[in-house]
């Protein structure tokens, strides 16, 4: 599956890229914002030459030596800033899609003592953003 494939509008992700001493190693919890051409980036303020001599040293052979030879993503960072990157600069292996869903469970004849227990065996599976509420029986 190529890159772009996996990096979808609106969605929201994380992953490293190649050129870590020329960008931050990780990105976590961005949104997608769109796939875009060169001159596209550049237009929203991307000196794509500047960066491309930055990071080209960095990328896998065989990466075209050309920043209008492939497309870039435009992502939010949850700070609320927007950051351009080619698509050559991320490890497409470490793409992980971040969206969340709501799970409702109903748990019957649970007594009062087992809140606490069943809140602490979520936890240790890492469901730290739990809601428990009672009804009678």
């Amino acid at each position: 599956m190529a890159t772009q494939d996996l990096l979808i509008p609106k969605s929201t992700v994380s992953f490293s890229v190649y050129p870590a001493a020329a960008l931050p190693s990780s990105y976590k919890n961005v949104k997608v914002l769109g796939i875009i051409d060169d001159t596209t980036a550049r237009a929203l303020g991307l000196s794509v030459q500047e960066k491309h001599v930055n990071v080209y040293p960095s990328l896998p052979a065989g990466t075209p030596d050309d920043p209008t030879a492939y497309m870039y993503v435009r992502i939010q960072h949850p700070s609320g800033e927007f950051e351009i990157l080619g698509l050559p600069w991320i490890r497409e292996s470490t793409i992980v899609s971040m969206n969340f869903e709501t799970l409702y469970a109903k748990i019957s004849q649970v007594k009062p003592d087992d809140y606490e227990h069943i809140l602490a065996l979520l936890a240790a599976n890492g469901y730290d953003h739990v809601e428990l509420s009672a009804k009678p029986l």
